[in-house]
């Protein structure tokens, strides 16, 4: 019985030295997620539209999450422009129907370096037009989920743009 004991002792502590070993962390726990100090502030310049002002408080929840915050004096900027979606329908009986939310981005650092960059996220389901509801209610419910990863996607892009300038 103590041999046994050993033994699942022994496979833990060599697991979790292997799992640490080979650069598993914890989310939020490694150095390298953190924004270098000069990019932790930026300011978010989108146009007040309905359909951008859905998708500035995934944005700023997400820029939060890496240490960003949200301030109309710095002189990084995130501006987004042409946000679109687009709709493509394969039609049958039973409808695949894929959305594509698309928006132009241009992250500009202190230093006025600049990168431009279509951002897109996509999602797909099948809609059968035999049901009984005759409304497309998934594709509505779909659009609050393309806004947030469309916003994880342009906090991804913030990300990497900063650690670029921190390791020139």
């Amino acid at each position: 019985m103590t041999l046994t004991k050993n033994l699942v002792a022994a496979f833990l502590v060599v697991s979790t030295l292997f799992i640490t070993a080979c650069g598993f962390t914890l989310r939020g726990t490694s150095q390298a997620m953190q924004i270098p100090a000069p990019y932790a502030a930026v300011f978010i310049n989108i146009q007040d539209t309905p359909a951008l002002h859905a998708l500035k408080q995934p944005l700023i929840q997400e820029l939060k999450l890496i240490g960003v915050t949200n301030t109309q004096n710095s002189n990084q900027q995130i501006e987004i422009k042409n946000l679109r979606f687009q709709r493509y329908e394969l039609v049958g009986t039973l409808t695949e129907i894929r959305l594509v939310l698309t928006a132009d981005v241009i992250f500009t650092a202190n230093d006025g370096r600049k990168l431009s960059d279509s951002v897109q996220v996509e999602h797909s389901y099948q809609y059968n037009e035999a049901s009984v509801t005759p409304q497309d209610q998934q594709g509505e419910q779909v659009k609050p989920w393309l806004y947030d990863e469309l916003a994880k996607r342009i906090t991804q892009k913030y990300h990497a743009f900063a650690l670029e300038a921190k390791s020139q």
